[in-house]
Parts: structure tokens; sequence; C-alpha cells
């Protein structure tokens, strides 16, 4: 069974072409205690990858719930920028509203106004059953549509 380059093979060994070596081989200069502030430890790239509930790139601050490392790609922003963007999101759908829902408020109010006139005038015809005007098609055929 083949085991993968850089795994740990024993106590500050590390496997290197299928043989156990010293970790010293790596030339490996990294401290997790002081870089990391003893909340994290060092990545591939000398970077910290932070605990739990510790912010990158040098893990002293709480906060990041996830961790992480500037290198993981996945940012938990800080505070001030969390409300900032929250105050961009509420203004957006303010906007939203005003841009859309308003013209459709609107236009529903001018199609019930319009709605009331037309209603209104069909009933004209309803009220007049005893009288033996005559109507024109079209005006009787535009009631039944509406």
């Amino acid at each position: 069974m083949l085991v993968r380059e850089g795994t740990k093979c024993g106590a500050d060994k590390v496997c290197i072409k299928q043989v156990c070596e010293k970790a010293s081989i790596l030339k490996y200069d990294c401290d997790p205690i002081r870089k990391c502030s003893g909340h994290g430890l060092c990545n591939n790239k000398k970077n910290c990858h932070c605990d739990r509930g510790w912010s990158p790139p040098n893990c002293k601050t709480k906060g990041s719930p996830m961790g992480g490392s500037v290198d993981s790609g996945l940012r938990i922003l800080s505070p001030e920028l969390s409300e900032r963007a929250a105050e961009d999101n509420m203004r957006t759908w303010v906007l939203l509203s005003i841009f859309l829902f308003l013209p459709v408020i609107i236009l529903l109010a001018i199609l019930l106004i319009k709605w009331k006139r037309i209603s209104d005038y069909c009933t004209e015809f309803d009220g007049s059953e005893g009288e033996t005007e005559s109507y024109s098609r079209s005006d009787i055929s535009r009631c039944l549509a509406n």
C-alpha cells in the first residue's frame, strides 16, 4: 500500500518517496506557536490555517466561525464590513420596491379606476329594462365582453 508524500509516519518524521525521513529534511521553518498564536497550524504555503473561532492571517483575533487561512479562499467579513453589506442589501430592497413595486401598484390603481368606469357604463344598460330604446350592437358587446 502506497503512502502519500508528506504523510506523518512517526514523531518528527515524514514520508518522502515511500521512506520515513526526519522532518528537518523539508527545511520547514514555520512555527505554529509563534506565527499562529497557538490557535492554528502552518499550511504547505507557510501561512496559518486557523482553528475554528479564530481569524486569519495570524489567528490572533476571534471571530471566524470556520477558521481557515488566507489561502483557503473562504473569507469571513469583519463586523464593520458585514454591517455595511447589510446596509447595502437594505438599500437595494428599498430601491427595488420603489422602482418595481410602486409602478405595479400605480398600474393596478389605474386599472381599477378604468374598471369602475366600464362597469358604470354597463350598469346604465341594465337599469333601462322598461325603456324601448335601441342600442347598437357595439354598445352591448362592449358591456358583455367586460
